[in-house]
């Protein structure tokens, strides 16, 4: 275990939550070389990494072949977000989508190319509410209809309506360019070559 790397990670929080390790998934991803898991969840993690790929790849050799993993993340072309554009306003916050400790921003349709491009297939997607409940505290009648009506709308139209995409994933046997590229800068890559000895009868001996 390493030293807390955030304020959720503390003396209390070990002593009654389930173990766990603090890391930097980008430099270490902690699990030994030949651990494997059934699932690894990616809970609004993605949008905070420089380099989203590369943990995704990291997760990839992770999983066991019937593994999945489940990530989440902001949708920035929530209806909420284009109503700012549109007034003018594209300010950063401290929390929500647009946080300021987010180095990407996805819509429904990039999140999805990311994890294709990454060697996954997709095997369910699903979607949040806005959280009204924290726009408008003490109301939870009308909390709850607007989460209602807002998971209404985006069953129609999520890349409008939905807060949150939800993905969960399962490796592709299809290769992508990212994905060959990632293999063979393994240090333990190689490749078959076909080498033969061509004879007088024009024959080739392997």
């Amino acid at each position: 275990r390493s030293s807390a790397l955030s304020p959720y990670d503390n003396s209390e929080g070990r002593e009654v939550g389930a173990p766990f390790i603090g890391a930097d998934i980008e430099s270490d991803f902690r699990p030994r070389p030949d651990q494997q898991f059934d699932r690894i969840v990616l809970a609004d993690v993605l949008e905070h990494s420089r380099n989203p790929e590369s943990v995704l790849l990291q997760a990839r050799r992770h999983l066991k072949p019937d593994g999945c993993i489940i990530a989440s993340t902001g949708n920035v072309a929530n209806v909420y977000i284009r109503l700012k554009l549109l007034l003018g306003d594209f300010t950063y916050t401290e929390r929500g989508i647009l946080d300021a400790t987010h180095y990407h921003l996805f819509t429904r349709r990039s999140f999805t190319s990311l994890l294709y491009e990454c060697g996954f297939r997709i095997a369910k997607t699903s979607s949040t509410p806005i959280p009204f409940e924290a726009i408008i505290p003490g109301q939870p009648h009308l909390t709850d209809a607007l989460c209602l009506a807002n998971m209404l709308a985006a069953r129609i139209r999520p890349s409008l309506f939905a807060y949150q995409t939800v993905i969960q994933a399962i490796p592709d046997s299809k290769a992508t360019e990212l994905l060959r590229r990632h293999q063979i800068a393994d240090a333990q890559y190689s490749e078959y070559v076909f080498t033969g000895i061509l004879d007088n009868s024009g024959s080739t001996e392997r």
